[in-house]
């Protein structure tokens, strides 16, 4: 039973409602290859009166499939929108925040902006040690996205200079597993971004 859609690609559902032990599902959908949203992400509650109860029945009795049907039927368009909302969000505080560090903690149209300063700052990144996770990948496609928005011709070499990396194709793939895995649109040929 779906509950709601949240930000992101995120929705809420009941399993075993009626049962002695139902539990909260909060599946996060994305993109994949050809269109078809996918369950990236399972997060589960349980919400038995004597404090949390997941067993493996638990897991077996979670609709996976269904919900999946549902995200691709019914619910598409809506979870669409809500991973495409998510993203431009992402986007525009990613420059809220370079401009702001830029200004001097003001946002003011008089202040003479350097776009070389803030592309070097909005490129830095936390990169963790592998198996990196979604959220490495989701951080990297929005400076991707951000860096290509304030008109960087070359949003990959970027991102490796403001962060040491001494070979592009390291970020080429970065971008490429950030696109694989739903959390950046794919690109057209030529354009950045």
């Amino acid at each position: 039973m779906i509950v709601g859609i949240g930000d992101g690609g995120w929705a809420l559902f009941w399993s075993g409602l009626g049962s002695d032990d139902p539990v909260l599902v909060r599946v996060r959908f994305s993109a994949r290859e050809g269109g078809r949203l996918q369950a990236t992400e399972l997060h589960l509650e349980s919400q038995h009166a004597g404090g949390p109860r997941l067993t493996l029945d638990t897991l077996r009795d979670i609709p996976l499939g269904a919900m999946e049907a549902w995200a691709n039927g019914e619910g598409r368009n809506e979870l669409i929108e809500a991973i495409e909302d998510a993203r431009a969000k992402k986007v525009e505080r990613a420059m809220d925040r370079a401009l702001i560090a830029v200004g001097g903690g003001e946002r003011e149209p008089t202040v003479k902006l350097d776009l070389t300063k803030i592309r070097r700052n909005l490129a830095q990144l936390r990169i963790p040690d592998p198996p990196r996770p979604d959220s490495f990948y989701e951080k990297v496609g929005e400076v991707y996205s951000a860096l290509a928005a304030s008109g960087s011709r070359r949003p990959a070499q970027d991102i490796a200079d403001a962060n040491g990396i001494p070979r592009v194709t390291t970020v080429h793939r970065w971008i490429r597993e950030a696109r694989d895995r739903g959390l950046l649109p794919d690109g057209q040929p030529g354009k950045a971004g």
